[in-house]
């Protein structure tokens, strides 16, 4: 895991990815499952589609889908706003 994830993997900074996977989509590429964790302790899933993946991906530092455990969920939003 390079630094900027494993810094963010010790951030407790609001909800967080608990768990992320990949999933298929109706066009055919593949799609982020996200857990995203809430301070309450609550567990939600997200959707990302491949795009908004690819940039949370840059956006975290991070190569591998695993390594995105642990970060923000604001990462998550704003990979999903910007196009």
């Amino acid at each position: 895991m390079n630094e900027p994830a494993r810094a963010a993997v010790q951030r407790s900074d609001g909800p967080t990815i608990a768990r992320a996977q990949l999933g298929a989509a109706h066009d055919g590429l593949p799609e982020l499952i996200l857990g995203i964790r809430f301070e309450n302790g609550v567990l939600s899933d997200v959707i990302v589609d491949n795009d908004a993946g690819i940039r949370l991906l840059a956006r975290c530092g991070v190569d591998r889908i695993e390594d995105l455990v642990g970060q923000s969920w604001r990462e998550v939003r704003n990979a999903l706003l910007e196009e």
